[in-house]
């Protein structure tokens, strides 16, 4: 598989083919599909997914980003942005993603909401494609830490890495575990369009090849039987969803279903597989039973959708939250837990959001606050005003999107609050925003922004359900 524009390009342009990309309209996008996992309890669908032109001639990393099909509402929303792999947890609702961060890819932990939990892996190599065995206790990955990808295993925690298979100048990409935790699949790329599918033993013992072919084998996965099951196909042709058992027998097609990625259900019930089609805008997400037929078909309208307006990037905040906050005075002083509510509303038609919240605060007093946020369409920036009943000060903070946090600061309109003959700065940071909670940072500074110390960090859980944009036609 060849990988000239990284790994999106490789499996857009392996899997579809050449022949069958789109004619280069420039107004035109495609959505590309790497990976797919079922939530433990069946209920949730996650999957990796960009969008590019046909060329890739607007491809990017950071274009990767991770999202969650709810087969109960039919939603599809946004986990983790910069983000080229996913896995859930088969024991909790815990997801691992391989993240790009400073122009490198690592493992991080995530929760169900897409806040992080902790980082997993700080390699200055790339670390991505993680599984998780069937207890939950270790993983499976692959990492460049050597040169090019290879397999390594590590406890669930990121702990003890250490290199599964040496393959050479081979590279060995997908890991994915056996229902028992036996065996570990994978598949083994040497670069001339021949990938074959691999099994090897937990310790590193027993590598073998299972698919010796002339075929492009790839994304090996499994039945709750312990069969294997993968993509084979040839450059310009369908890749079609294949079957086979781990002693390199019996294979055969998976229910006629053309795919180069397939995954079952944890009960078993339902298969979830990646397939090109003509109006999917390139490759689409389908669930079905067990007999192949289509149960819902994903709508990837939202994939790499920017926001309509600016204040639409905001929309994921408006609800009623649960909010945990820790806090503290200055920066040698232990944080305090505080617990409130907080409701966040549209104001004026959506040109402002609105935050209403009480604080207590240590000795029994509450401060009863008001946010505004707003959007200054003529000098494109972002506003941010706290309004409270104890100082009763209009802080004004300016700011813009780093990436994907919010990041605003009251240097420029220095409506400060003032101790002694001090002025108090702050910055404010929303980060991690999705339909189910965000977190939230405020830092001060007492030299004219010259440091900074953590004041105040809280993360929102959304009550009740997350507000339902209008669906997108299958």
């Amino acid at each position: 598989m060849q990988r000239s524009l990284g790994l999106a390009s490789a499996i857009l342009a392996t899997i579809l083919g050449p022949a069958t990309l789109p004619a280069q309209d420039p107004g035109r996008t495609m959505v590309g599909v790497q990976d797919l996992s079922w939530s433990a309890d069946g209920r949730r669908l996650y999957f990796s997914a960009m969008r590019v032109k046909p060329d890739f001639s607007d491809y990017a990393p950071d274009k990767w980003a991770v999202y969650a099909y709810d087969l109960e509402s039919n939603n599809v929303s946004l986990i983790a942005a910069a983000a080229f792999s996913v896995h859930a947890s088969p024991v909790s609702d815990r997801i691992i993603v391989g993240r790009l961060v400073s122009g490198n890819r690592d493992l991080f932990l995530l929760d169900a909401t897409g806040a992080e939990i902790a980082r997993l892996t700080s390699d200055p190599a790339e670390d991505f494609a993680a599984a998780w065995s069937p207890d939950g206790r270790q993983i499976a990955f692959n990492s460049k830490r050597n040169g090019h990808s290879e397999l390594f295993l590590a406890s669930s925690d990121g702990s003890g890495a250490r290199r599964l298979v040496d393959a050479g100048a081979e590279r060995s990409l997908n890991p994915a575990w056996s229902p028992d935790g036996q065996v570990i699949a994978y598949f083994r790329e040497k670069g001339d369009g021949r990938d074959q599918i691999h099994i090897v033993r937990p310790d590193g013992s027993g590598d073998r090849v299972v698919t010796s072919d002339t075929f492009n084998n790839v994304f090996p996965g499994w039945t709750p039987a312990g069969r294997i099951i993968y993509g084979r196909g040839l450059r310009g042709r369908p890749t079609l969803a294949h079957i086979i058992d781990i002693d390199g027998t019996g294979a055969s097609q998976l229910l006629g279903i053309g795919s180069f990625f397939v995954r079952y259900s944890p009960d078993g019930r339902r298969i979830a597989w990646l397939e090109e089609h003509p109006e999917a805008e390139g490759i689409r997400v389908v669930v079905g039973d067990t007999a192949g037929r289509v149960i819902a078909t994903v709508s990837l309208e939202k994939v790499g959708r920017a926001a309509s307006t600016p204040m639409d990037r905001l929309a994921s905040l408006v609800g009623q939250w649960d909010v945990e906050f820790d806090a503290r005075s200055g920066p040698n002083e232990a944080f305090t837990p505080l617990r409130t509510q907080s409701t966040i509303s549209p104001l004026l038609g959506g040109a402002f959001l609105q935050e209403t919240v009480t604080m207590p605060v240590p000795g029994g007093a509450r401060i009863d606050l008001i946010g505004l946020w707003s959007y200054d369409r003529f000098r494109s920036v972002y506003r941010f005003a706290w309004l409270d009943n104890t100082y009763a000060l209009f802080d004004v903070h300016e700011g813009n999107f780093d990436g994907h946090a919010l990041v605003v600061s009251n240097l420029r309109t220095r409506t400060t609050l003032l101790a002694g003959n001090r002025e108090i700065f702050s910055r404010m940071i929303w980060s991690e925003l999705n339909a189910h909670a965000f977190r939230v940072e405020s830092l001060a500074s007492t030299d004219g922004g010259a440091s900074w110390f953590t004041q105040v960090r809280g993360r929102y859980s959304r009550r009740g359900p997350a507000p339902q944009p209008p669906r997108a036609g299958h």
